[in-house]
């Protein structure tokens, strides 16, 4: 059998019936506007038929929205009935006046002065007897099923037989206006129903059916049984086979194309080989079900006999457990009753009926003290506390809990537990775990972290006057240390340019070696400056362009001598976040080295390339200068260390320490790779990402105060 739950999908027909119901107020007003605007296609969608008399449409409209508004509840669920009432009345007195044989001026209230002379053998529109009675059924079916409810009983049998009659009086003038039958579609001398009026008609007995599902009728239509199924096969093939065998019978006839003899012949056969058909595949239909009937009681009994089998076999293994249960559940009483945790069952009245040992430790009292008696009974004002709230909540909820609880015992004794809280069938389920001497350790770690703290903070304020001092140390050597080294490198000029002429060569070359070495002191001042000024300064992190910061840098570097850039390559570079002030820094110190310690080489080779993983980007800067030995390589980076001589090439030993600083501020590190006269490779990480503050790397040492002050000494 076809599966039937799309089409006892409630949602989907009550869906299609709000549908039709929108569709026939759409009808309704259409028919309305062309009355207004005086549009014939919509008073009569064939000409030179009936137009729709205005109040017809308006009971459409008020048939579609009791349809559309039809929520079951609220709002909705009180406008129906009045609606639908006001669709009976207007259907009411229409039929009354026409029975009295007087002319009721009800279904001339809108536009009356275009009603007269709409169809000349008839004079005035008016509602047509047919299309009355047809409202007075719908309305009355709506309102039944209303007061009937969502279930089968007298009042949906009446509501359902209503529209099933509807549904009938409304196939009639639609078949007439297909056959061309005036009979059908009108009743004697009065007006024929419109013909739009006739397929609203139907769109209205259809809607109705759609929503009220509940109904006898549409419980066979829409049931998963074959019953069902062979009612939704032939009940189409049933209203619509006919129709069109006698469209073409009359049309055919009417045309001359056979004798009316010969039309009834095929029609009789049409019909007999159709509904032979339909029967025989519901007759198919129901045989593969009666079939899968018969294998499944076939299948039900073999199962049966199995679960005989089963049920014999298991009753002697259940007799078998029921002995082992027993003897298990006396290991596991055993097994709680010593357990380390605490573990209590009380019942629905608040009293013990089962305790471990561990309990009695933690409660201060004997298992003859707790059971059989309240938790009330044992600890008066217990109702007072947390505790007694939360087993209160899962005795009436069933909800569970896992806390820890302060108790205060009647002794003034105060003791901490981890308490878990289950609900159980005889009550409530609590296991709980003493953790005084935990809390206790917890509150002495609580005191001596909150000491610890006040301690951070006085170092931190000390470690604050120690920076204060060392900006003024900064400033003293800036200051104090230049005044005399100014005056020294002053004092050698004037004696070189006065008395040069008088002073034999070497006392001219001491002179030169002593402004030398001015000069180098105030460098040297510069860099430790500088390098005390990096461990301090706040990063600014933004996006960096490196390929540009590289060769700005180069381009710096090689003023005056523009063609020793020839020796540089540069790769693109990746993006990096850094503070650009400070990575331009590092750039610097390491062409510059490179530039220098590879100057001496007829064919000096520099190359600057990176590569990036997900995590970092490492940054390799080689040379192929005069290298050094890689086992001094643990000084490179240290103040003052260096590996070549100031006479070799000249330096104040702290480049490569500020770019170790600086590399370690952004979360990176620095290292490099040599081998005397074959070059040196250099290489630094910077992380992936921004970082808000740079930790203190692992290759650069913390100096102290006292350290830095000696090294710049």
């Amino acid at each position: 059998m076809e599966p039937s739950t799309d089409i006892r999908n409630h949602r989907g027909l009550v869906a299609a019936s709000k549908l039709l119901g929108g569709l026939l107020a759409l009808l309704g007003i259409l028919a309305i506007a062309g009355w207004h605007w005086d549009i014939e296609f919509l008073k009569r969608p064939v000409a030179g038929t009936v137009a729709m008399n205005p109040v017809t449409a308006l009971c459409f409209v008020l048939c579609g929205m009791a349809l559309v508004m039809d929520t079951g509840q609220g709002f909705g669920r009180t406008v129906r009935p009045i609606v639908a009432a006001t669709v009976v009345a207007i259907a009411g007195v229409k039929l009354v006046a026409l029975a009295m044989g007087s002319d009721s001026t009800l279904d001339a209230l809108l536009y009356a002065s275009k009603l007269e002379g709409e169809i000349g053998q008839v004079g005035r529109n008016r509602m047509a007897p047919n299309t009355a009675f047809c409202f007075l059924l719908a309305g009355t079916s709506l309102l039944l099923y209303r007061l009937g409810g969502d279930r089968q009983n007298k009042m949906t049998l009446w509501a359902e037989t209503l529209a099933i009659a509807l549904f009938l009086l409304a196939v009639v003038p639609m078949l007439g206006y297909v056959y061309e039958i005036k009979e059908f579609y009108g009743v004697m001398a009065f007006i024929p129903m419109a013909v739009h009026t006739a397929f609203g008609h139907l769109m209205l007995a259809t809607a109705i059916f759609f929503a009220h599902q509940h109904g006898r009728f549409m419980s066979s239509l829409t049931g998963p049984l074959s019953g069902s199924y062979a009612l939704r096969l032939l009940l189409p093939f049933a209203l619509l086979a006919p129709v069109g065998l006698g469209f073409l019978r009359i049309s055919g006839q009417r045309a001359g194309l056979f004798t009316p003899e010969f039309g009834t012949m095929m029609h009789v056969t049409l019909e007999i080989v159709i509904f032979v058909l339909l029967i025989w595949k519901v007759a198919m239909a129901a045989n593969g079900n009666e079939t899968q009937k018969l294998a499944a009681e076939q299948a039900m009994a073999e199962l049966n006999a199995h679960l005989e089998s089963m049920v014999r076999d298991r009753t002697a293994a259940l007799e078998t457990s029921i002995k082992e249960l027993d003897e298990s559940g006396k290991r596991f009483r055993h097994a709680l009753d010593n357990m380390m945790e605490g573990i209590q069952i009380i019942d629905h009245d608040w009293r013990y009926v089962y305790v471990n040992r561990a309990v009695t430790q933690h409660a201060r009292l004997s298992a003859e003290q707790l059971l059989g008696r309240t938790m009330m009974e044992c600890y008066p004002g217990f109702e007072e506390t947390k505790v007694h709230g939360l087993i209160r909540q899962c005795m009436e909820q069933g909800n569970s809990f896992h806390f820890e609880n302060e108790f205060i015992f009647a002794s003034g004794e105060v003791a901490y537990f981890e308490m878990s809280i289950q609900p159980v069938p005889q009550g409530v389920f609590i296991l709980s775990i003493e953790t005084t001497e935990r809390k206790m350790a917890e509150l002495k770690v609580k005191e001596f972290n909150e000491h610890l703290e006040r301690t951070v903070e006085e170092r931190t304020a000390q470690l604050q006057a120690v920076n204060k001092e060392l900006e003024a140390f900064s400033y003293s050597v800036s200051h104090d240390l230049r005044a005399p080294l100014r005056a020294v490198n002053g004092f050698s000029e004037m004696v070189q340019q006065q008395y040069g002429p008088q002073l034999d060569d070497n006392a001219r070359r001491l002179l030169g070696i002593i402004r030398d070495n001015a000069t180098t002191m105030g460098q040297l001042i510069d860099d430790l400056l500088e390098f005390s000024r990096t461990g301090r300064k706040e990063l600014a992190f933004t996006k960096v362009d490196t390929s540009a910061l590289a060769r700005e840098v180069l381009t710096e570097q090689v003023q005056g001598e523009p063609e020793r850039a020839n020796s540089v390559t540069i790769d693109e570079l990746p993006e990096v976040n850094a503070d650009r002030q400070l990575l331009k820094q590092v750039f610097i110190n390491l062409l510059s080295n490179a530039l220098k310690y590879s100057s001496k080489k007829e064919n000096p080779q520099i190359r600057l390339w990176a590569e990036q993983s997900e995590e970092q980007i490492t940054f390799h800067l080689r040379d192929n200068g005069v290298g050094f030995d890689m086992a001094y390589s643990d000084k490179l980076f240290g103040v003052f260390q260096r590996l070549h001589s100031r006479r070799e090439f000249e330096g104040t030993g702290v480049g490569l320490a500020l770019v170790q600083r600086i590399i370690n501020r952004h979360g990176g590190s620095v290292w490099a790779e040599a081998e005397l006269d074959s070059g040196a490779t250099f290489h630094f990480s910077l992380p992936v990402g921004k970082l808000e503050q740079g930790p203190v790397g692992k290759n650069e040492p913390a100096m102290d105060p006292i350290s830095e002050r000696t090294a710049s000494a």
